[in-house]
C-alpha cells in the first residue's frame, strides 16, 4: 500500500474542482499506483483527468495544456534565445509557432485536448483550462511563484536554483501585465498543434457522476478529479481512460527533455524548467481548491 506521506494539500487555490471527500488518501494513492503504465504514443498532451470519448486513448505524457502550451509560455516567460527578431515583433501566435516548430524539429510530438458535451459536435474552442485560461495563469504565477518554491526544491532536488526560479517569477509576471499576451486567442494552441501533426484528445465534458453530492458541480463543467500526481518516474504516465479514480497527472520527464533540447547553455536549459515547473504550479492554483498533490 502507497505511503499516506507522500499526500500534501495544495492550500488555497482560486478554483472550482476539489476534491470530493469520497476517498481517503490511501484510496487515492493506490488508485494513482495501479493506473500506472508505460508509455504507448510519444504525443505530450494535456494534465486534465477526464477519459476520451472516442475510444480508450495510448498512454501519452502529460503537462498543463499540452507540451506546446507549457514550452511556449515558458520560453516566453524566459525570453528564449530560441525567438529570432521576426518572431518577437510578429508577438504571441508568432511565438508560439516557432515554439511549436522547435519542438517538431527537435523530435517531440505535439499534444493537446478539447472538450465535447453530450449532443453537441466538439468545436474548435480549447474547452482546456490550463489554455483558456492562459492569462489567469500567467497572473497567478507572477503574484505567487514565490509561495511555491519549496514545492519546486521538491520536483526538482538539487537542479533547484533560486534565481532561476525568481527569473520564471518575474517573467510570468511581465506576460500577465502585456496587452498582446492577454489578448491572445489561446485556440491558437489545437490549431497549431493540429497543423504540425500532432494529436487532440477529445475529452469528455460530461462526467457528472458526483453532481448531485458535491457543491458547485455545474461550475466544475465535469471536472472530479481527487489529486495532482506529479510524476518523476519516466517512461509511464496515467491510464486515465481506466484509472478507478480520476486525477491529475503531471509528468516531470517531458519538461526535462524539452528543456536540455531548447536551451543553448546549461544556464538556459535550467531557466527554462523552472518555468515550466511553474506553470504547472499556476495551473493548479488557478483551476483546483485545496487539491490533494501526490509525488
Amino acid at each position: 500500500m502507497a505511503d499516506k506521506t507522500d499526500v500534501v494539500i495544495f492550500s488555497g487555490g482560486a478554483g472550482v474542482i476539489t476534491p470530493t471527500d469520497k476517498y481517503s488518501d490511501y484510496e487515492v494513492l493506490d488508485a494513482i499506483e495501479a493506473s500506472m503504465r508505460p508509455l504507448e504514443h510519444p504525443a505530450v498532451v494535456c494534465i486534465d483527468e477526464r477519459a476520451s470519448v472516442e475510444g480508450k486513448e495510448p498512454i501519452r505524457e502529460k503537462v498543463s495544456g499540452g507540451n506546446l502550451n507549457t514550452f511556449a509560455t515558458a520560453a516566453a516567460a524566459i525570453e528564449w534565445s530560441g525567438f529570432n527578431e521576426e518572431d518577437k515583433a510578429g508577438g504571441p501566435e508568432q511565438m508560439v509557432d516557432a515554439s511549436a516548430d522547435f519542438l517538431v524539429h527537435s523530435g517531440e510530438t505535439l499534444g493537446a485536448h478539447r472538450h465535447a458535451h453530450e449532443g453537441e459536435e466538439a468545436s474548435d474552442d480549447s474547452g482546456c483550462g490550463a489554455v483558456d485560461k492562459g492569462h489567469v495563469i500567467d497572473v497567478a504565477a507572477g503574484e505567487h511563484g514565490a509561495e511555491w518554491a519549496d514545492q519546486a526544491r521538491i520536483d526538482l532536488g538539487e537542479g533547484f536554483n533560486e534565481e532561476h526560479w525568481q527569473n520564471a517569477q518575474a517573467g510570468f509576471k511581465r506576460l500577465g501585465d502585456d496587452e498582446a499576451w492577454q489578448s491572445l486567442d489561446r485556440k491558437v494552441i489545437q490549431k497549431t498543434v493540429r497543423a504540425k501533426g500532432g494529436v487532440v484528445e477529445t475529452l469528455d465534458a460530461d462526467s457528472d457522476a458526483f453532481a448531485e453530492d458535491v457543491p458547485n458541480a455545474e461550475l466544475r463543467k465535469g471536472h472530479w478529479g481527487q489529486a495532482i500526481h506529479i510524476n518523476h518516474e519516466a517512461g509511464q504516465s496515467n491510464d486515465r481512460d481506466n484509472a478507478s479514480i480520476p486525477f491529475f497527472e503531471v509528468d516531470v520527464d517531458p519538461m526535462v527533455r524539452m528543456a536540455e533540447k531548447a536551451g543553448s547553455s546549461e544556464d538556459e536549459s535550467s531557466r527554462l524548467l523552472h518555468a515550466m515547473v511553474m506553470r504547472q504550479y499556476a495551473t493548479g492554483y488557478v483551476l483546483t481548491n485545496n487539491m490533494r498533490v501526490v509525488r
